[in-house]
């Protein structure tokens, strides 16, 4: 029927795969109301639903519970309601990517919050709808990262490529300052930093470093950073000099890295 190319884990589950069924059957224009797991729109296993809303659907109301996780009586799972209109043929797409949807909170009757175009969400925004249901901090968010896109301000980074986060194994390696290393000094083409234990110093080019962000706690509810104060290590190439003898130290004291 054409559904393979939204499945993109082989455990689809069955609130995917019934949503494929009501597509199937469902008639251009038809209009569709949804219970679906609230999980559907933050995790891999729903980027299928979420590619085959944006590319055949007007989606036209997200609503949460804000009484009770779940709308169905007996789940455990927080549920979210999607109101959505089926497109079809050339004369469905017209004004379809400038349709907004609406965001709604249910509190034993619906409350409207705020609307968005879905379609045109930054990718970052795009993995977790369920952002959007904090409406206030997610517009401004969306607003402020697309200006400093636009700006360039955010030279590392295109529309496409800002991501949740990075995990890793050894942050107190690959992430300085960390718990063995601090920053003495820095200028314009390196950093100093010391090492807690023995005293060693060791200057790193910046090319190998650059700005990031660690744990949310570390800079409180405000959106704007003005110094994220850590950096994390990018190695392209051969290591040479104080790099590399900060690579020794690190392999010497069994860091994971």
């Amino acid at each position: 029927m054409g559904y393979g190319r939204f499945i993109v884990r082989r455990d689809p589950g069955l609130h995917v795969l019934s949503f494929f069924l009501i597509d199937h059957i469902l008639r251009d224009g038809g209009y569709a109301i949804l219970v679906m797991p609230a999980s559907t729109f933050y995790t891999e296993q729903g980027e299928g639903v979420k590619r085959l809303l944006k590319l055949r659907y007007d989606v036209i109301g997200l609503v949460e519970n804000r009484v009770r996780p779940s709308f169905s009586d007996g789940s455990g799972f927080k549920e979210l309601i999607i109101f959505v209109r089926k497109r079809g043929g050339s004369a469905g797409f017209v004004g379809g990517l400038d349709t907004e949807t609406g965001i709604y909170y249910y509190e034993w009757d619906l409350r409207r919050v705020g609307a968005i175009n879905l379609r045109r969400l930054p990718a970052f925004a795009d993995r977790n709808w369920l952002s959007l249901f904090d409406y206030e901090r997610a517009s401004k968010l969306i607003s402020v990262v697309e200006e400093t896109l636009d700006n360039g301000l955010l030279r590392y980074l295109s529309r496409d490529e800002i991501v949740r986060g990075v995990e890793m194994y050894g942050p107190d390696f690959f992430f300085i300052p960390n718990a063995h290393w601090f920053i003495v000094r820095e200028d314009e083409a390196s950093i100093t930093i010391g090492n807690k234990g023995n005293g060693m110093r060791l200057v790193i080019p910046r090319k190998y470093l650059v700005k990031c962000l660690r744990k949310p706690e570390y800079y409180g509810d405000g959106i704007y950073v003005s110094d994220p104060r850590y950096y994390v290590l990018s190695i392209s190439e051969e290591p040479e000099g104080d790099l590399r003898k900060y690579i020794e130290w690190g392999v010497s004291m069994g860091i994971p890295a």
